[in-house]
């Protein structure tokens, strides 16, 4: 009866250092898979913010362009206001010196 005992006991204990390495095993594959899962989510996440960077720096460029674009056009405008106010003012000029001439 004692022998009876004593190999319900190895093998109780066999089976609990069995379960014991079987359940190690299953968390370093848990921790493993997470830490794959994890390394692709970030690159995941850090792919999709710089396609976003990338995106807003494009916009950012595309407005600064348009805003160049609208600014020289305005330039142009005032360039040419000041053209005629100056032919305007030389042709007074030559009038009156024609004038004072006379």
């Amino acid at each position: 009866m004692a022998q009876e005992i004593i190999a319900a006991v190895r093998k109780a204990e066999i089976q609990a250092e069995q379960t014991e390495k079987m359940a190690i095993d299953e968390k370093n594959a848990i921790i493993k898979q997470s830490k794959k899962e994890t390394e692709l989510l970030i690159s995941a996440m850090i792919k999709e913010e710089k396609h976003q960077a990338e995106s807003a720096l494009a916009e950012a460029k595309k407005l600064g362009s348009q805003m160049i674009k609208e600014a020289e056009a305005g330039a142009e405008i005032e360039i040419c206001q000041l053209r005629e106010t100056a032919k305007r003012k030389e042709d007074q000029i030559v009038s009156l010196i024609i004038a004072e001439l006379i």
